[in-house]
């Protein structure tokens, strides 16, 4: 029986829904690089870090030398071959902080990394202001367009933001890959509260097929996607 709905899980079903089954009762898939998911990892692990640390009213020079002294302590060095793109990423966060510290009425957050939950849905925010009004989600690689995972993403966590009385009411996507801010546009409840209702329905009925894409080549379980509709034994 399912729980409540993550974003995460909602776009991983909709992705491919036997991926998502295979996942979900912890299949062993084969070996697949994981970098990307480790960056995101270990840069949100910073951000985190620095909110905690930095002061309620620092200035420029105190954000560059706090973002860079957790850089050098928190660089994951499994991660050394990528990084010169884990430093471009940190960079552009800076960038973003150093403009959010002339511009925001309110330097520091609410809250960053909080899990929040409604009736149906259950959602990580990495970063919320109530003074601001406005929620932010960091990606580590590079934003040129809203995708639907994105937009999933962000109207659940601007309903759980809601249902549980913060006042948000913009909700901005920050790609530290190649410093872009992308704003959430305008989407339904229903919209959502429906892709999660046919998932729902689905894993009711153990439908789970699969769906090709080009996230097939990243994805732990080709051997059993390609084998997933064979019968390898014959009845005797």
């Amino acid at each position: 029986m399912l729980g409540k709905t993550s974003p995460s899980s909602l776009n991983s079903f909709d992705a491919c829904s036997l991926a998502w089954l295979y996942r979900k009762s912890k299949r062993q898939g084969i070996e697949v690089d994981d970098t990307p998911r480790l960056l995101g990892l270990n840069e949100h692990r910073m951000i985190h870090t620095y909110f905690d640390e930095v002061p309620e009213n620092p200035d420029e020079k105190h954000i560059v030398s706090l973002a860079e002294k957790i850089f050098t302590d928190q660089f994951d060095k499994s991660l050394s071959h990528v990084k010169d793109q884990a430093r471009r990423c940190w960079k552009n966060f800076v960038s973003f902080e150093r403009d959010r510290l002339r511009l925001w009425p309110v330097y520091k957050p609410t809250g960053t990394e909080v899990t929040f939950e409604n009736s149906d849905f259950l959602c990580i925010v990495d970063f919320f202001s109530d003074d601001c009004g406005v929620a932010l989600d960091w990606k580590t690689g590079s934003l040129d367009r809203l995708w639907d995972d994105q937009l999933r993403q962000g109207k659940i966590n601007l309903m759980c933001l809601e249902d549980n009385s913060h006042p948000i009411t913009k909700f901005y996507f920050v790609g530290l890959g190649n410093n872009r801010v992308l704003e959430m546009p305008t989407v339904s409840r229903a919209w959502v509260e429906e892709d999660a209702a046919k998932m729902r329905r689905m894993v009711a009925q153990g439908k789970f097929p699969k769906r090709k894409s080009k996230l097939c080549d990243y994805c732990e379980f080709q051997l059993d996607c390609q084998f997933s509709d064979v019968c390898l034994w014959m009845a005797i």
